[in-house]
């Protein structure tokens, strides 16, 4: 399926259908524009833009997944500005740094207009620069359309690193970069729109919600059903109700939304028909075994195909998708030990046990897209090998915004360094973590994710927030993680964990220590902040309610 050569192409092409978008509440009360209508109202704000910015400005939108915040996204492309949509507060408390965020980002981008869509900011931001306008008063104003031309090789968007590892850094896109990604990802799927439909609970501001599902649904001409990501993270059933009710074949979610989804019709069964869900990505943080075999005994009842969860493999720097599972092949696994492990190192499979974890694959390239998986010296190992995971594609980034990156760091030779470690089979690629995040402990690299997934199948800790580091000058490794049992069980809970890790990994913590529920540090999409937390805890920012450790046990 070809694409139009620009974001507003896309759109045009969309609007001669009789196809369109829905947002969608925790209830599945419903709001629907045709694309047509999409159309029409993004021309309406792009004509009152044109009086802030000039072509190939920068403007930001800021506000919960809305028709009213497509009509500002498509508007500013239309307006030939390129948009970037800001993270909201992952919560309430944390509005006071949320402003100082907005104000940094909009520095940062030198946007001088901030496009709120169901958000509301009556003063001006960044230090009086950036005055808010509310884009339903801009579909109010009734001046007329516009639609400004823009080539393939234009700026298009300016999407945010996770910041996971580091500080957030900014990637510009150009539409040419976009619709590569659209068509390469979308390639494998076989798409018909006629027949096919999206549902989404991603936040706009996440790579993977922007571009795979609102593009993709808008490129191909698909119907999609978009549900606020506030309105998930109430009633995380809701996901799974709006695929029932609309037949949806096409969706997304990183694995806490599975697990969460999971959990949800466990404890709230009803009769839901999910056989018509063909492809649903698993991306945009480790993929878990354990969570796709929850999900899927959880919707095999309900008709879920097997083949339905397909993990991928993208990140900002690259657009988006590097590799995927496609939809009739179901991803395969390597069984290895837990615990230690060298770059350049054979991997060990076959483990089995407790003692063993497995290691999803996220399939093989995508078209035109390339995968090594290089040693310390950069040059490629081979098969089943160790190694920092090299990417090259047309949708890699030639530098982070406003600064030029001197190359081979991270880019080299049109290949990026992804700081992501894992191995190659046949082709296929497996991620096993991040490369910031291996901790050298006791003469040993060991892998965060590995305490934290041992941690989290203890009882009493709450699934996806549990972080690992390493307090190196103090050599320290540290386990924390939430939990909401009582507060006279929380050393049982410690307890457990220390004893969990003892048994199962290479070397046993030197402390685990246990916090209320949200204390831990993340990123606007969900990512856990090791680093941040290692320097909290450090800090004295951590209230442990409880820890445990070899010699010891206290709250």
């Amino acid at each position: 399926m070809m694409l139009g050569e620009t974001i507003s192409r896309c759109l045009e092409a969309a609007a001669h259908t009789d196809r369109g978008l829905g947002i969608v509440d925790r209830h599945l009360n419903e709001d629907w524009w045709t694309y047509a209508e999409l159309d029409e109202r993004a021309a309406r704000v792009a004509a009152v833009l044109a009086d802030y910015v000039e072509v190939g400005d920068r403007v930001c939108i800021v506000g919960p997944t809305s028709l009213e915040l497509l009509a500002g996204l498509f508007g500013t492309w239309y307006a030939g500005a390129v948009p970037t949509v800001l993270p909201l507060p992952r919560r309430i408390t944390a509005a006071e740094s949320f402003l100082e965020q907005i104000a940094a980002r909009l520095e940062r981008l030198g946007a001088g207009v901030l496009l709120c869509a169901g958000a509301s900011f009556e003063d001006p931001i960044a230090g009086g620069a950036v005055r808010p306008v509310r884009v339903a008063d801009m579909l109010k104003d009734g001046r007329g359309q516009l639609r400004i031309d823009r080539e393939p090789d234009d700026l298009a968007l300016i999407q945010f690193t996770s910041g996971s590892t580091s500080a957030s850094r900014a990637v510009p896109v150009s539409h040419k970069q976009l619709i590569w990604a659209l068509e390469a990802s979308i390639a494998p799927l076989d798409v018909d729109p006629k027949t096919d439909f999206v549902v989404s609970w991603l936040p706009l501001f996440h790579d993977m919600g922007l571009i795979a599902m609102l593009l993709g649904a808008v490129g191909t001409g698909t119907r999609g059903a978009f549900l606020p990501t506030q309105e998930f993270l109430a009633r995380p059933g809701v996901w799974l109700d709006a695929i029932a009710r609309y037949r949806a074949s096409i969706t997304a979610s990183p694995a806490f939304g599975f697990a969460l989804a999971a959990r949800d019709l466990r404890a709230h069964p009803r009769p839901l028909e999910l056989a018509s869900l063909r492809w649903a990505a698993n991306g945009g943080e480790p993929i878990a075994a354990t969570v796709i075999d929850e999900f899927n005994r959880a919707g095999r009842e309900q008709g879920l195909s097997p083949l339905a969860i397909s993990p991928v493999y993208g990140l900002a720097e690259a657009t988006l998708t590097v590799t995927l599972v496609p939809p009739t092949e179901m991803a395969s696994t390597e069984l290895l030990p837990l615990g230690q492990f060298t770059v350049g190192q054979a991997v060990p499979g076959h483990a089995t046990g407790d003692r063993s974890k497995a290691v999803v694959s996220c399939g093989r390239p995508i078209k035109d897209a390339r995968c090594e998986v290089r040693g310390e010296d950069g040059t490629a190992l081979p098969d089943m090998t160790m190694g920092e995971i090299w990417v090259s594609s047309p949708g890699v980034m030639r530098h982070y915004w406003r600064e030029p990156t001197p190359v081979g760091e991270p880019l080299r030779d049109g290949w990026l360094r992804t700081g992501d470690l894992g191995f190659l089979r046949d082709g296929e690629l497996f991620v096993s973590g991040r490369l910031k995040d291996v901790i050298f402990h006791g003469g040993a690299n060991l892998f965060a994710e590995d305490y934290e997934a041992v941690a989290e199948s203890v009882p009493g800790v709450r699934k996806g927030n549990a972080i690992a580091f390493a307090i190196a000058d103090l050599e320290r490794m540290v386990v924390i993680v939430e939990s909401a049992a009582d507060r006279a069980s929380l050393p049982l809970v410690a307890n457990s964990v220390f004893a969990a890790l003892a048994d199962r990994l290479p070397r046993a913590p030197d402390e685990v220590a246990v916090v209320a529920p949200g204390v831990l540090p993340k990123t606007s999409s969900g990512k856990r902040q090791r680093g941040l937390c290692r320097d909290l805890y450090v800090s004295g920012g951590l209230v442990r309610l409880a820890s445990a450790s070899g010699s010891r046990t206290g709250h």
